[in-house]
Parts: C-alpha cells; structure tokens; sequence
C-alpha cells in the first residue's frame, strides 16, 4: 500500500539534490528561529520586517553611545556610587551594573545587526523573531530612561562626555571610516536596486552628507594632545588621602597617599556640635561609619549634630573593610586591616601633628559647608598658630574665609581678573566642566597654581597635562602616579598626514565600489535600455525563486512524516529523513518513508528527452 503512494509521487515530482548549507541555517535561525531550509526565503523584504530592522540599527547606534559613556564615566565611578549611597541608603557597585548591563545590550545588538547585515549581503529575507523585537524594544527603553535619570540626577558628567571626544575623537573618527567604507559595498549595491530616483536621491544624499561629515570631523575636533611640545607632568593631590586603597579623610589614608608619590592632600574639613574641627566629605555619618550600629536609637546622622566625643567613639574604617568599595581589600596584609579597622576620624589638631612629619607636603582645604566660612576660619586658625614648626606656605585656606598669617590662599573656580588681583590668590581649584585651556591660561597669567579635581583617569590626566595644569586632585593616585606620558599625543604634522591618507584612502575605495556595482548590474554601457533588461531578468528570477520555495514547502510536506505506524512480517520500521534543498539538477534524490530506500535517477537524452530509472533498497 505504502509503495502504491508513494510511487506516483517519485514519478511525477521534479527531483533535486538536497545538500546542508549549517551557515545559512544558523543564520536564519539565529536571527528569526527559521531552522529548516524551506524556511530560508529569498523574496523581498516586507515594510514591517524593514521597519524592525532599522529600529534595530538605531538601538544598536544607541548602546553603542551607551556603552561609550560607561566607559568614559569611569573617572566618576567615586561620584557616582557615593551619591547612589546618599539616595538609596545601601552601598552598591552602580557603576559596575551600569558599565555590566550596558556591555551586554552592545554585544548582543551587534549580533543580531550583524546578523541582519548578512541577511542583505546573501540576498536573503530580514525576517526578526518576535522574541529578538520585544528585546530590542526593551533595550531601547531602558538606555533612554538611563540617560534621562542620567540628566536629572547627574548633569555634571554630560560635560565630561563631551570633554573625552577631545582624546577619543581622532581615534572615533577613524573607526567610523573603517566600518562605513566596506558598507558602501553592500550600500552601494541596494541603492542600484531601487526603483523609485526619489528614493535613489533621498538615500544618496544622506550617505554622502554622512562621508562628508566624517571625512571633515577633524575640524571641529580641537584636542590638546595634539601639540608639538610637552608641559611638565602636573603633581598628585591627593583627595581624602589613598581612597583606592584606604578609608578617606582617615590618618592611614594619607600616609598611604604619600607613600605612592602624592606631592599634596585634599581634605574637607567640618565643626562638631562643641565646635571642635574634624575632616571627613560627607555631611552624613552613614556612609564613611558605623553610626547605625553605635548609635541605633538616633534619627539624625549630620556629622554637626554630634560631640567630639560621640564621633571618636566611631569607627571611620570597618565600613570600607566590609564594603570593598575599590576591591582593594583583599591586597591588604593583616597589620594594615588591624590599622583600617581601628582608624578614627580624625581632629583638625591631630591632623596637624601628623602633618609635622611631611613638611614638604601640601594641604588644600576645603570647609562643609562653605557658610560660615569666617567663624569657622577663626578656630581653625587658632589651632593651626599653636603649630609653629609647620610649613605655613604650604596650606592653602579658601580665599573668602579669616586665614593665619602666611598661610596660601585657594579660590574654588573660576574668578574675574579683578577678583584676583584683589583677593591675592595663590592657586585655583577648577572642575573639568568649564573652560579649562582659557581659564588656566588666565590664572598663569597672574602666577597662581592652577589644580584640575576629579582626575581618576589616565585620558583626563592627559588633557590636563597637555594644557599646562600644575596639580590633579585625585582618588586613585596609584593610576595616576604610574602614567609617564600622555595617552594618544600626537605631532601636528602626524595628525595631518593620517586624517588625509585615512580619507582619501577611504574615497577612493568608495567610488571604485560604486562603479564596481553599476557594472556588475548594468556593464558597461549604462542606458534605459540596459536597465529595463535587467529589471525583468530581475522579475523572472524573483518568480521562479518563488516557484522553488513553493516546491520546496510541498516536498518538505510530504518528507515529514512523524512515527508511522507501519511494520513488515519482519518486525523493520520505518526510518523518517528529511530533505534538504540547494539546487536543482538532473542528480540523485533518496526518499525515505519506507523501510529501505527508493533511488530515482534521472538522466538527460542528447535530444532533449527524459528517461527514469527507480532502485530500491533495504
């Protein structure tokens, strides 16, 4: 019964060689789980397939800007996770998340981009699982909420993303010229392929306006690593003492500080509810020691709102022993976790002991809060004059508060050039988030040491020595203290060279891609003619593609027979093998749905005929 079904079929249906192609099923499947070969479909692309794609691509440009500012801020990784600590009550690695979850939204959207690129290049159908849409969508989503809360919460890091182009934009633009000039193979062949010349005009302008914009990038790129000679290395200040190795604003951490190289020390000082100074940053307790676990009936934790007595009897350094909060701890030898697990916060008048035994070590002063400054600047001054074998040029007390004579004095920003000559400033304390070559170049002007803050990266550390900065305040003075030369320097006439070779190099590929695809489509003699014979050559080719795949689906129909139930006297079974398709030709086709196997073998007369001939086997 089973030889009299399937007779008729062997007979009658155009047989063809079927051969695994795993690169194409791996492709398809990946990207829109189409695992077997008459899935593959090599018709034109649908609008809403085309749609998901481009919205693809543009989720993609934006992880990849996502991902890009991860990176850069990492020179804030003390600010941002700090100030999470003040918002949410709990110490967690934000940075680390951010930097982790915005990496494998890149990595994943550059496969399935990839994956998609390729679908185009091999002429097959874009079709993009739901499943890959939903996280696309998902994805899209989230990196917009990130950057808008990134707004909100922190708008200071926006200038320091567009500070980090000055190092990273040469080197961004020549990627972007390395990835876009092979695409305009695979561009340059689908622009061919269009039949509406608005749309022709529309895609062409905007490709050129991108090369343009890419090939003239440069001039609007004004980096100072690009400069013929280089400025001394600006000194390490270090801010809080070691904080990458050490609790801050504790006595351990700035001899560490000064053990690594740090040539000065950075420090917040605050008065205690008896009026006694004391050095720690944050206005709360919470984050820098165990108040909750001294002090659990308190509902206020403000640093001014306790004793001296109240504050000593807390421990500056458990904290960081069980939070690990630069992952240093595990470097630590037993005598430095005794020394952290037992540090204090520290009093003015014993920070000024301590600073007895360094004084080549200079000391920048900030008050918490800056309010206030001049009653706080009169106890201040009042313990620092029953010290008088200290270095007094050495510390630098805010310009606007009542300093001991002799002492330095320091202005926070920038300042008009009455304002300096009035108030005789000895240095500045500037953020990265302003002017920086014009403003220290003003402050040089008037002879007044010029110190950049928030330098926790060697690419920042690079700006800042290229424009002539005296002093980086820092939290990781270890990095800083280990790099000898800016990173990315270039010569102008270098610079010059590589951005003209790169583009012209870049153009000449491009043309000779655009007129490698006109000839391969049209050959040589470019005319409506030639256009209207390939377009239905093009139709003739689309449909019988699509008389193949119909075959193809109709025989896989048939193939796929699961679990019949048929059994010889013999006891044999029936052994299912699918079919897998490439190409037609007069070859050998096995069909299996009986317990041995039909050999059909066509072959071809000298006069066009067709003969058959059938084998069977067991």
């Amino acid at each position: 019964m089973i030889k009299e079904q399937i007779q008729p079929i062997a007979s009658n249906t155009k047989l063809q060689l079927y051969r695994h192609n795993y690169g194409l099923v791996c492709m398809t499947g990946l990207l829109g789980c189409r695992w077997h070969r008459y899935q593959q479909s090599t018709r034109s692309n649908r609008k809403r397939d085309v749609l998901s794609f481009w919205s693809m691509c543009f989720t993609y440009f934006y992880s990849l800007v996502f991902f890009y500012f991860w990176l850069v801020v990492s020179n804030d990784t003390y600010f941002i996770n700090s100030d999470m600590f003040q918002r949410v009550g709990q110490y967690i690695p934000w940075y680390g998340l951010g930097l982790g979850l915005s990496s494998a939204i890149f990595v994943y959207l550059t496969v399935t981009t990839l994956l998609g690129l390729l679908h185009i290049l091999l002429g097959h159908q874009i079709y993009i699982h739901p499943f890959h849409q939903l996280i696309v969508l998902a994805a899209m989503i989230g990196c917009i909420t990130v950057t808008v809360l990134i707004g909100l919460f922190w708008p200071k890091i926006w200038p320091l993303v567009f500070l980090s182009l000055k190092v990273y934009g040469p080197y961004l633009q020549i990627t972007a010229i390395v990835v876009l000039t092979p695409l305009s193979w695979l561009l340059y062949r689908q622009w061919f392929k269009l039949s509406s010349s608005c749309e022709k005009t529309m895609w062409m302008f905007f490709w050129i306006s991108t090369l343009l914009l890419l090939y003239l990038s440069p001039l609007a790129i004004n980096s100072p690593l690009v400069k013929n000679s280089l400025p001394e290395k600006p000194r390490i200040i270090a801010m809080g003492g070691a904080s990458q190795v050490a609790p801050e604003n504790t006595l351990f951490a700035f001899k560490k500080a000064i053990e690594l190289g740090a040539h000065g020390l950075y420090t917040t000082l605050q008065i205690s509810l008896d009026d006694v100074p004391f050095l720690m940053t944050d206005k709360s307790l919470l984050r820098t020691t165990d108040v909750l676990q001294k002090y659990p009936s308190k509902e206020v934790f403000d640093a001014k709102s306790y004793s001296i007595a109240e504050l000593k009897n807390l421990s500056a350094g458990i904290w960081f022993l069980e939070s690990d909060p630069c992952g240093t701890v595990g470097d630590l030898t037993e005598m430095e976790r005794s020394l952290i697990e037992n540090a204090e916060i520290p009093t003015w008048n014993e920070f000024l002991i301590f600073m007895a035994d360094y004084p080549l070590t200079k000391v920048f002063l900030e008050y918490s809060p800056m309010s206030g400054t001049q009653a706080m600047g009169k106890i201040l001054s009042l313990e620092f004059m029953q010290h008088p074998n200290l270095n007094k040029s050495n510390f630098y007390f805010p310009v606007n508060s009542h300093r001991p004579e002799g002492v330095s004095s320091l202005v926070f920003g920038y300042a008009g050039s009455k304002n300096l000559q009035d108030a005789s400033v000895d240095a500045a304390l500037l953020s990265y988030e302003g002017p920086l070559a014009e403003t220290i170049q003003q402050f040089h002007g008037y002879n007044i040491h010029t110190i950049i803050t928030d330098v926790n990266s060697n690419w920042l550390l690079s700006i800042a020595w290229c424009l002539g900065v005296d002093y980086v305040a820092t939290y990781d003075v270890q990095l800083i203290q280990n790099l000898n030369s800016p990173l990315y320097q270039w010569s102008a006439a270098t610079y010059l060279g590589l951005w003209i070779t790169i583009d012209m190099v870049s153009f000449i590929i491009t043309v000779f891609a655009f007129i490698f695809q006109r000839i391969q489509l049209y050959g040589t003699n470019f005319s409506p003619e030639s256009i209207s014979l390939n377009t239905g050559r093009s139709k003739t080719s689309y449909r019988s593609r699509t008389m193949k795949e119909k075959l193809l689906r109709d025989a896989a129909a048939l193939d796929t027979v699961d679990d019949l139930e048929v059994r010889d006297s013999e006891g044999g079974g029936v052994e299912n093998r699918p079919a897998y398709t490439t190409e037609s030709a007069p070859h050998s086709l096995s069909l299996s749905s009986l317990p041995g196997t039909l050999h059909t073998h066509l072959t071809r007369d000298g006069d066009g005929g067709t003969s058959v001939t059938n084998s069977y086997s067991l």
